[in-house]
């Protein structure tokens, strides 16, 4: 029997996020006994039944109040898990959040990890999303196959695909990608305009805030892209009949800094003027007081950023 076109989205979707984390897991990140390589193994990343970071299981029929979408800053890459700005959420409210975070991850991305959540897991009453910056896209092109499960002699549920580089890469030609999938420079087919990325963003966003008004869940977003957040504030919100709710829109998530492999070299002040510790417990400040700034794996951002971003959704809930 032919799959109708909603069992087809389903299984892109569950491809698409087992994708992610068999590549996280194996190839990027290298996960060994809840490990990584990547932030010299000082972190544990649990996967969940979900294959998302989360020390618990998720029930089906039985979902979070609150469901936190983003690329590795809301995963937490390079901050313990207790201190990712949904565990913070979820301990200063009481309600029980479940972290959708995926590292890389587009607009689009955290758009196909809501539906994932809403056929798999059900229906929250909050959504809570910190975009990436606007220039990551999605991307199918020609390229080798990549399997499910690490099998790469099992073609029937493998795709040709690569996802979610951003833009700005394609147009310096900064790509390092494996096999060398992204034909560049010589096929203009490959090249994206920024307009596009941008409108492949506004319109995920735009289906998440529809779905959530359709479901009677609450939404609301930001971006930790100091570029991404002026392009809105500025311009987009001021349009008038402008697609998207400026309601939902969350203002003061900041970082003013791109992560980059630089960044623990940099000087980082993120526009906090901060000095307080919030309520970290002393121990722990202690214990992680080199993730406070900057994550252990030196280019996502710390502890500290954690802090600020969830006690801004904290204050609209």
């Amino acid at each position: 029997m032919k799959n109708t076109p909603t069992e087809t989205l389903y299984q892109n979707i569950d491809f698409a996020l087992k994708l992610h984390n068999q590549d996280m897991m194996v190839n990027n990140m290298g996960v060994v006994n809840n490990k990584t390589a990547v932030d010299k193994n000082v972190n544990d990343y649990y996967l969940n039944n979900f294959e998302f970071r989360d020390t618990r299981d998720w029930e089906v029929g039985k979902p979070s109040e609150i469901v936190a979408l983003g690329c590795s800053h809301t995963y937490g890459v390079g901050v313990p898990q207790k201190y990712t700005w949904p565990s913070i959420v979820e301990s200063k409210t009481e309600k029980t959040v479940s972290n959708l975070g995926i590292c890389g991850a587009s607009a689009e991305k955290t758009l196909n990890a809501f539906m994932f959540y809403l056929e798999k897991v059900g229906k929250p009453k909050y959504v809570l999303a910190c975009f990436p910056d606007h220039l990551r896209y999605s991307h199918i092109v020609e390229g080798k196959f990549y399997p499910v499960n690490g099998d790469y002699n099992d073609k029937t549920r493998s795709r040709k695909i690569v996802s979610h580089l951003r833009t700005s890469d394609y147009l310096t030609g900064e790509i390092n990608m494996k096999d060398s999938i992204v034909k560049f420079p010589a096929d203009p087919r490959h090249v994206i305009p920024p307009q596009e990325s941008l409108s492949q963003y506004i319109s995920s966003i735009y289906i998440i805030e529809k779905f959530c008004s359709l479901l009677n869940i609450k939404f609301y977003w930001g971006t930790w892209s100091t570029a991404t957040q002026t392009i809105f504030t500025e311009n987009l919100f001021l349009q008038e009949n402008f697609c998207l709710d400026s309601n939902n829109h969350v203002k003061t998530i900041k970082s003013n800094i791109t992560a980059n492999e630089f960044l623990e070299h940099a000087e980082y002040s993120p526009q906090l003027k901060c000095t307080s510790t919030h309520d970290m417990k002393t121990e722990d400040l202690d214990q992680y007081e080199n993730m406070w700034r900057i994550g252990s794996d030196g280019s996502h951002l710390g502890i500290h950023w954690q802090y600020h971003t969830a006690e801004s959704f904290i204050k609209i809930l």
